[in-house]
Order: structure tokens, then sequence, then C-alpha cells
């Protein structure tokens, strides 16, 4: 699950081309699977029921429903994954590794021909593109190529003048340039603290109780530092087993999830953070309904000695708590029809929505305060620091805007309007939307960069993608402002803001994917999201 290395990748990727599901390929299922679908819209079915089929359906859509299609494309599919196979190998080159860079001469063709391939499939499938391919395979929210476009061009009116501005960027490079203060204040943040506090906001938000597993024998991990935690529900009552925490008396609670936590880097593991599900909630039978299991792995630099105190960098907290916000979305779904709904038919673009509200509680509020502890006296960060993190993350942040507009219009542009075979030059079409999003930050003459990174994250199955943390921050930025209206202090023992929490993991986080987002979000807000809050949170908003 977390290894990281060549061979293992090289497997992969030789299984994949071997495992074909026959709902992918065969006539004869997708006809009944249409029936199916039919039958269950006719008898008002479960939401979560409809949902599963039309996923299987869409599946074989994408393959081609007719025999002759579906060799066609697989033979387009066949012949672009070893083209971006080769493209990601050659574009990946560095000097100090491979003895050279390859050449945007060199890479430009692959792009073509690729886009090329690309638009002959989509075409096939009956999409006008493949950028409007990817919004329905991925199960967009955004339906249609212009719904991101109208995005983009929104946030555009609102605030491209002043994030474009000379100043306004001169102040924010100054801001974001200095980063010694990161390693002065590292030492405050101590793993197991930091921990405790994660916990207690959760509980006091969307009332659980998280407790770590007493019996190490119990616990089964792939490595000596992996961790084990339950997640109880603080509102029900169980006097049954709960399965798990043999320190944890207060038994009457009902144990709902557990995830494991693998805090370290270490050798052959993937570098970053990420969640990975392990077992799905179902409740298919109320004898014997399913736990969500899953696995929170982090990147954190470990100490020489193992009774060490863990020191955090501040990017390790940003970390943990985003990357607890997709847990969320595991531990807390709850769902008839887990192993499809819990977070797997949650649409791409609102996947970052949970992840990006977590990270708000660390900015705004008290909460860094409490977090942090001075290794000597005890003492939270000073205000003049935290008011210097709360600086740099809008700054950086700000900054991150435009380039999020540069580099999805980039990308919806290159696979949706932009011709491969016609007089066009995709270095061009790089040069107009840098010239539009970022005209005094964007790539020198010759620097194909930017393109190189849509084509690698496209390569990685991230396609037509980079507008989605952006459209998610709208969301959840959105969300967040239920909160804070309710209390301008965002503290989070107030009743009115344990309602909000409880509210939205009701409405929300145990959707799961059962409904869709937005019916899931209008459910908490009673309303669509708003753009306001998001240019509100990074001074943006007029």
């Amino acid at each position: 699950m977390v290894k990281d290395d060549d061979s293992f990748s090289e497997a992969l990727s030789a299984a994949n081309e071997k495992i074909e599901m026959m709902h992918e390929r065969s006539p004869i299922i997708f006809n009944a699977l249409t029936r199916i679908e039919q039958d269950l819209v006719s008898s008002t079915s479960s939401t979560e029921r409809v949902r599963v089929v039309q996923s299987l359906l869409l599946k074989s859509k994408l393959n081609g429903t007719d025999l002759d299609v579906q060799k066609e494309v697989a033979q387009l599919t066949s012949s672009i994954a070893q083209l971006e196979s080769k493209f990601h190998t050659l574009s990946s080159f560095t000097k100090e590794q491979h003895g050279k860079v390859t050449s945007a001469r060199e890479l430009l063709p692959y792009m073509y021909k690729i886009l090329s391939l690309k638009k002959q499939r989509s075409q096939i499938l009956g999409y006008e593109s493949d950028a409007q391919m990817n919004l329905e395979a991925h199960n967009s929210m955004a339906k249609h190529v212009d719904a991101v476009r109208a995005i983009h061009d929104v946030i555009a009116d609102k605030a491209l003048e002043k994030i474009t501005s000379p100043e306004f960027i001169s102040d924010q490079l100054r801001v974001t340039s200095d980063t010694s203060f990161l390693d002065d204040i590292r030492p405050y943040f101590e793993l197991e603290h930091v921990l405790h506090e994660l916990f207690e906001l959760c509980s006091s938000l969307f009332g659980i109780t998280i407790v770590e597993e007493s019996n190490k024998e119990s616990i089964g991990a792939w490595d000596k530092d992996v961790r084990l935690f339950h997640v109880y529900d603080d509102s029900s009552e169980n006097s049954a087993d709960n399965g798990g925490a043999g320190d944890y008396t207060e038994t009457k609670k009902r144990k709902i999830a557990s995830f494991y936590l693998d805090p370290f880097r270490r050798r052959h593991k993937s570098s970053g953070g990420f969640v990975a599900p392990i077992s799905f909630k179902h409740n298919i039978s109320n004898d014997n309904p399913a736990e969500s299991l899953v696995a929170i792995c982090l990147n954190i630099r470990p100490t020489m000695w193992d009774d060490s105190t863990v020191h955090l960098d501040f990017q390790d907290v940003v970390t943990m708590f985003h990357e607890f916000g997709h847990a969320l979305q595991h531990l807390l779904a709850d769902v008839e029809l887990g192993s499809f709904c819990g977070t797997q038919c949650i649409e791409e673009d609102a996947s970052e929505i949970v992840s990006q509200f977590m990270e708000y509680w660390l900015f705004k509020g008290p909460l860094l305060s409490k977090l942090s502890k001075n290794p000597e006296t005890g003492e939270p960060l000073p205000c003049h620091a935290i008011d210097r993190i709360e600086r740099f993350r809008l700054s950086t942040k700000s900054l991150e805007l435009s380039h999020r507009l540069f580099l999805g219009g980039l990308e919806l542009e290159v696979n949706s309007n932009f011709d491969p075979l016609g007089d066009d030059s995709i270095v061009s079409l790089q040069r107009e939307y840098a010239e539009r999003f970022c005209p005094h930050q964007g790539p020198s003459k010759g620097n194909i960069d930017p393109l190189i990174e849509i084509f690698q994250n496209n390569a990685e199955g991230k396609c037509t993608a980079q507008y989605r943390y952006l459209w998610s921050e709208i969301m959840s930025a959105d969300a967040f402002e239920e909160f804070t209206e309710v209390s301008d202090g965002l503290n989070v023992e107030d009743a009115l803001v344990k309602g909000v929490g409880k509210r939205f993991r009701r409405t929300f986080l145990e959707a799961g994917g059962g409904i869709s987002t937005l019916d899931a979000y209008r459910g908490f807000r009673g309303q669509d999201a708003a753009m306001e809050p998001l240019l509100k949170m990074y001074g943006l908003s007029e």
C-alpha cells in the first residue's frame, strides 16, 4: 500500500494492461445494467443504488458499447498510454541523475501526438473534446467545460487586476521569500500535542471520540511506528463489545470506524501525505454492518532515538489536518453501499472540500495557539509569530490563486479548443494564458514547464484536474463561512459552533457519495456555494 519503488510500479502497470472488468466491456452486461437503472429509477429506489449502477454504466460508455468501437478505443488508449509514459520519463530527466535535461524541441512532438490521439478517441465516443470526456469520466460537479471557464472568468473579473499588479506581487513575494521563521517555530509543534488538539477539534465539531488502540498485538500494522485509532460516536449508545481500544471504558459509545496512522518517512514509502482506504463502511446487513478502516500516511521526519520527542515542521501540521479531512470522508460516511459510495462516487472536483476546510481551522480562530507549545515553558506561540504565519499563508495562497487560474485555464484550453493538427502553436497558447493570469511571473521564453506539468499530471491519471482545487476551495470557504457567521472567535466550545459542526457531519459528511455533492451541500448550507467567502478569506474581496 505504501511501498514506492520502480519494480512495484512496473508490476502494477503490467497488471493493469492484463486486467479487464467484464462489465466495462460486455454489451450484454451494459444492456442489463441499463434495464436495472431504469427499474431503480421507476421504483424510486435509494439514490445510492442508482448512482452505483450509473457509475458502472459510465465505465462501459467510456470504453464504447459497440465491439468495433471498443477495439478502436482500446488501441487508441494503449497508444496514448505508451506515449504518455515515454513523455513522463523524458520530461523527468535531470542533469544530476541522467546527465541531461530533455529539451522542449524533443518534448513538443509528444504533446501534439498525445493531443491528436485523445481528440480522436473522444470524438469516437461522442464527446466534443477530451476535456469534456474527462469531466464525465471523473464524475465532476462541473458538467461542461464552459462551467469551469465561467469560474475562472468570475474570479478573474473580481480579483485578477489586484493579484497581477506589480505592487501586490512584490509585497507577497517579500513575505513568502523569508522562511527562516519556520525553523524557529518548529519546536512548538510536538506530534502528540498536535494530534490531541486535532482530535479535540473533531470531537467538538462532529461529536466523536478518537481513542488509540492500547493492545499492541491487536494493531496488525505493516511497520513498528504505525498506530491504530478507533472512532466512537458520542451520540450513540451500544453496550455491545466495541471491538478494540482495550483501555476505553465508555463502552456505551458505539465504535463507527478505525484508522491507521503511519506518520514517518522511510525508505520505499511514498513521499508526501495521502489517505488509503482499506475497508469501507456499509449497512447492507443491520446485523453485521461493516466499519470504515483507512490508513493516513504522512511524511514526518523521524527522531534519531525512539524515546525522543517528535517535533513537526509547520507544513507537516498543515498536511496532517489536510489529510485528516480526507480521512473524515471515509470515517464518517454513513451509507448503505460503502464499497461503492463511501468516497468513491464523490465527484472529483469536490474531493478537496473537507481537506481544505480542515486546514482553515489552523489559520482562523484560537486553534493555532492551542496546538503550539514551547518545549521548555509550555507557553503557546507568541502573537507576533502567529501573525507571521497567517501573513505567510495569506501571501502564499494569493500567489497560488493566479497560478491556479493560469494552469487550470491552459489545461482546459489545451484539451478542448486547441487543435493539435491546426496552425496554432501550443507554446503560443501557453504564453497567451500566462500573459493574462500571471503577467509578471510567467515562464521565460523557451520555458514550457507549465505545459510539462500539465502533461505529466495527465500521464498520472489527473486529467483536466487543475481546476478541481479551486472548485473545491470555493465550496470549502463557503462552508467555513457558516461557522464564522455564528461565532466571530470560532470558539469550538461554543454551542452554536458545535451545532453547525454536527449539522455539517449529518448533512454533508455522512452522505458520502450516496447523493450528489451539490444536494449534500445544499442540505448543509441551504444554498449553493458563493464566491465571496473565498475572496474574503484571502483578502481579495472588494
